[in-house]
């Protein structure tokens, strides 16, 4: 057991998530930028105390050795901008369709349905695909995505409150799909070269930072939109604050396409 890097690593990520939660609704206050400051401090400690638990032959709760295999380096990275991203993307497109667009809760879900089906979907096929193109089926299912979030944000920009659900739906379909397949790979992939002794280890740690990331999406790409929204409580102004943060959330797609094309060379090369 490793209770000192338990704590640590859960009150480094506290330390950086409840401000972000609250700072915007609190103003910024002084008491959120110190926590973020101490975050920074108690994970190095934390770190430090991980490296020297190694060396004294623990079992330290994060293996500093997993940061040095390329695939979970790269699995990490895109576990948590896809984290990011998806949880953020579901928050402030309720906001769109129910504040902004006028639909009540049961028609918003009306909209949703076909992300959920085709994520379903496309998770059934998942194993399927990668195993027959390998590697390229993850890239496609990137492009899905950043090709729904593209049509969506433009779309907004463009039509504004005016965009219609079925637009909407489109966009959602495309992005289900590519969720679906991408999804259930990250963590597999990400552990290609990881030693099977350290497979549990390294699946705590993703599972832990992707759980995080998406908190945090919804945290920080969440305060983009209110910040974009502002005093406007219009359809058009929710639709501007939508447009944005898929803005945000193709850059972090983007992220995760970048590592799948190194999942990629990883896979070519083993």
């Amino acid at each position: 057991l490793d209770p000192l890097g338990a704590v640590g690593t859960s009150l480094a990520l506290a330390l950086i998530l409840v401000p972000l939660t609250l700072g915007r609704a609190e103003n910024w206050p002084l008491w959120g930028w110190i926590c973020m400051a101490a975050a920074v401090v108690v994970g190095a400690l934390t770190l430090w105390w991980q490296q020297t638990l190694t060396r004294r032959g623990g079992s330290p709760v994060i293996d500093m050795t997993l940061f040095r295999t390329p695939s979970f380096r790269a699995g990490l990275v895109a576990g948590v901008s896809f984290m990011l991203y998806f949880g953020s993307f579901m928050f402030t497109l309720t906001l769109l369709l129910q504040e902004g667009l006028g639909q009540d809760a049961f028609h918003a879900g009306l909209i949703f349905c076909p992300l959920g089906v085709l994520f379903s979907v496309g998770s059934l096929l998942s194993s399927r695909l990668t195993t027959a193109f390998g590697q390229l089926a993850l890239v496609c299912a990137t492009a899905l995505v950043g090709l729904g979030l593209s049509m969506l944000a433009l779309k907004l920009f463009l039509a504004g409150q005016d965009t219609g659900a079925a637009w909407i739906m489109l966009c959602v379909c495309l992005i289900g799909l590519g969720n679906g397949v991408l999804m259930p790979s990250l963590i597999g992939t990400a552990l290609m070269q990881v030693k099977p002794a350290q497979a549990g280890l390294a699946n705590g740690v993703l599972q832990t930072a992707q759980q995080f990331a998406n908190a945090a999406g919804v945290a920080a790409v969440g305060g983009v939109f209110f910040s974009v929204l502002g005093t406007r409580t219009s359809g058009d102004g929710y639709a501007s604050a939508m447009a944005w943060a898929a803005v945000i959330d193709l850059g972090l797609i983007l992220a995760v396409s970048l590592m799948v094309w190194k999942f990629k060379r990883i896979a070519e090369s083993l």
